[in-house]
């Protein structure tokens, strides 16, 4: 079993058919953001969502249910879809430039997947600059639409969707609400010579350089990257504590004060670590 699917499961195993009061700090500090009157006796229920939602994790208390997302390492994927179904979501917004999208996704010179010779996103970066420079000003017309369904909209065919993004284990986590997360990005500036929407990286799932026939239908798929996830995730949360980063760690939109509680020395480990 994979660590992420691991951790999930762990997850689920210290909290369902738990009260609120038996579980750890990290745990009680959640949940009361997401059930402010969550009451010390009040039964937990937790279960695994479906294989290709965006939520892990479904959290029931008094009925009332709440989607979490998992995440674990570095170099989070967050999104996948075929490129012919997004681009048709984007003319919904009156999107100018899917067609530019395309040819950076192909990489390959067409639109279509069609063009004789393959370059890395690298290569394609130095090439065609301005493409991207186009690319990046008009999706950032459309970034909190995009953050959204990149982060918290699953698939039709699920009803719960993403109210909080978890990163690490049972004992050792850091978590923003889905609010915090849309706020957050949605005021970030990123400078990347790469195409995104504030820290999300728009990439090929596979752009199969070497041709081989069991990675070819990878290049009709946009996967959705989140490099920096454990960073922005971690900021929102000291941005919540008021708790001071370490000093090698910079951000232009934050005010901190520090103020004593667990969750401020555990934030304090984790900078110090």
């Amino acid at each position: 079993m994979k660590n992420g699917y691991l951790s999930e499961y762990v997850f689920i195993n210290n909290i369902n058919n738990r009260k609120y009061k038996e579980t750890n700090i990290l745990v009680q500090e959640l949940l009361k953001e997401l059930y402010p009157k969550i009451k010390d006796n009040d039964l937990i229920i937790a279960y695994k969502y479906g294989k290709y939602a965006k939520v892990d994790i479904v959290v029931c208390v008094r009925n009332i249910k709440k989607g979490i997302s998992m995440k674990t390492g570095n170099n989070n994927s967050v999104h996948l879809e075929k490129i012919d179904k997004f681009c048709k979501c984007l003319q919904k917004y009156s999107f100018k430039e899917s067609e530019r999208l395309r040819k950076y996704l192909y990489s390959d010179g067409t639109n279509n997947n069609t063009g004789e010779n393959r370059y890395s996103t690298k290569e394609y970066q130095q090439m065609y600059p301005q493409d991207i420079e186009i690319l990046n000003k008009e999706l950032e017309k459309y970034k909190k639409i995009l953050i959204t369904r990149f982060l918290i909209k699953t698939d039709v065919n699920y009803k719960v969707n993403v109210d909080a993004v978890v990163y690490g284990d049972i004992n050792n986590f850091i978590w923003a609400t889905k609010k915090e997360i849309l706020e957050y990005l949605n005021n970030k500036k990123v400078d990347s010579v790469g195409v995104h929407v504030s820290s999300l990286f728009f990439q090929s799932w596979d752009k199969n350089l070497k041709y081989n026939p069991l990675y070819e239908k990878c290049r009709d798929y946009i996967q959705i990257k989140w490099f920096s996830l454990f960073e922005d995730i971690l900021m929102i949360m000291c941005n919540r504590n008021m708790v001071e980063p370490h000093k090698s760690f910079k951000s232009d939109s934050v005010k901190y004060k520090k103020k004593n509680s667990v969750i401020t020395k555990f934030l304090t480990n984790i900078w110090s670590g």
